[in-house]
This record gives structure tokens, C-alpha cells and sequence, in this order.
């Protein structure tokens, strides 16, 4: 055992030394065992690519969703992006079971 991972063991509770190996520098330095996979997808022939949502969002959540974002465009709280990204939005009801 490493001086480092002493002193770290003499910090750390009793109860997580069954993972004091994640604080061992030696083994953050080794690289972890990968594999490359080369799957072969067929394409239906005179077919298109389509793009859907992963879950349909219902219409009250849409339309509140695109009411805080075009008060807060107007705002400048946010600006326009065209990134490749995309953000997840949570809901939450309120106390009176609004969103």
C-alpha cells in the first residue's frame, strides 16, 4: 500500500474501505479493458431515415415549455443555439398541481 492510499485509509471511514482502490493513483493510471465491436446493420432497401421523439410529450407540457422559452428569448435569460445538443427538461408540479 502506497503512502497516499495510508493516508487516505486513515481519513476514510471503516465502512468504505472495501473501496479504498478507487483513491489508488496506480490504478487511475492504467487504461480499462475495451473491446471493439464491429456490428454489420442491414439497410431495408427503398426505405427512409426517419426521426422521432423518444416519448411523445403531451400538448399542456409542450405548450409550456415553448411559453417559458419564448418569455425568456424575449428576456435575453437565454439566447438562440444551434448546437448538436440536447437538454433535458424536467417538470415538476407545484403545490396547487401546476407545472
Amino acid at each position: 500500500m502506497t503512502q497516499n492510499l495510508k493516508d487516505i485509509k486513515a481519513k476514510l471511514s471503516s465502512k468504505y474501505y472495501e473501496f479504498l482502490n478507487v483513491f489508488d493513483q496506480a490504478q487511475l493510471n492504467k487504461l480499462f479493458f475495451h473491446c471493439f465491436y464491429d456490428h454489420k446493420i442491414e439497410l431495408i432497401s427503398d426505405s427512409t431515415l426517419s426521426c422521432c421523439q423518444a416519448y411523445q410529450i403531451f400538448s399542456v407540457k409542450l405548450l409550456k415549455v415553448k411559453k417559458y422559452l419564448n418569455e425568456n428569448l424575449s428576456k435575453k435569460f437565454i439566447t438562440f443555439s444551434q448546437t448538436l445538443y440536447s437538454f433535458l427538461i424536467l417538470f415538476i408540479l407545484k403545490a396547487n398541481e401546476d407545472l
